[in-house]
């Protein structure tokens, strides 16, 4: 594990530890993908809001506390209105500037998530744990000149945006670490890295994903082929395994197997 990856507090404990389960679910392309170029692709927060349009924003109650500082200092009401309007747009490009990949927590496989995720497609489970994963991974860098971009991990939290204040505190990270209660059946591990101050000394960044340098031997340890992938489909992925010449654990999931009675 490289220096620059920051486990975030309070996120091992009882439940979850370095050795926990991970799954990340895929098609056969962007599985393929991982092993051609070595590396993991981090979206940008942007890129989920279609799914999720709640995307790293606050909850309602965070939003009041907002108001009430500014309206603590600024008395007059055309000036604090706009003061609003200003914090709005100074976070909403955050969810540009931060880059997310997101993996699955899980001792076993989850029929919810092959289907969220591989949708009518036939796909892959990659299965690590929590420590291989972050052992895996090289450093990034926005240009070879540049130092390296920290990596934070963390689980994301489960909270109701009407009622529930974010407890966690992350600065600009906390709402990336939060989400809706309607998907806690995810039950997400999230490697978050922020390109916002690169932005801020006026570095160019890439508008969607980035692609973080990623060793497969290392970070891979099992691969579970989708309940309706056929013999067809175990060959096509034994092949891509070979061409890129790794030695990977292939298996079927036991979703569909056989019931005995």
């Amino acid at each position: 594990m490289h220096q620059n990856i920051k486990i975030l507090e309070n996120f091992l404990g009882t439940d979850i530890s370095l050795e926990s389960k991970i799954w990340r679910y895929m098609s056969i392309e962007k599985f393929e993908k991982i092993l051609e170029s070595k590396s993991l692709y981090f979206s940008s927060a942007e890129q989920f809001i279609n799914n999720d349009s709640h995307e790293g924003a606050i909850t309602e109650k965070e939003y009041e506390k907002r108001i009430l500082l500014l309206k603590k200092s600024i008395r007059d009401e055309d000036k604090l209105k706009f003061a609003i309007e200003q914090t709005e747009k100074a976070f909403k490009p955050l969810r540009e500037y931060n880059k997310i990949s997101c993996w699955h927590l899980n001792n076993e496989e989850n029929f919810a998530m092959w289907s969220y995720y591989q949708g009518k497609d036939k796909g892959v489970a990659i299965v690590s744990t929590i420590k291989d994963l972050l052992d895996s991974l090289g450093e990034y860098k926005i240009e070879e000149s540049y130092g390296s971009e920290t990596i934070y991990i963390g689980k994301v939290n489960y909270i109701n945006y009407e009622t529930d204040e974010m407890s966690e505190r992350y600065g600009f990270l906390t709402p990336y670490f939060y989400k809706r209660k309607f998907y806690e059946y995810e039950n997400e591990l999230r490697l978050v890295i922020s390109l916002r101050l690169a932005v801020e000394y006026g570095v160019k960044i890439p508008k969607d994903g980035i692609n973080v340098p990623f060793c497969p031997q290392i970070g891979i340890n099992q691969i579970i082929l989708s309940p309706q992938s056929s013999e067809e489909d175990i060959k096509m992925v034994e092949d891509i395994i070979s061409k890129y010449n790794f030695d990977l654990k292939l298996r079927k999931s036991e979703l569909n197997k056989t019931p005995k009675f």
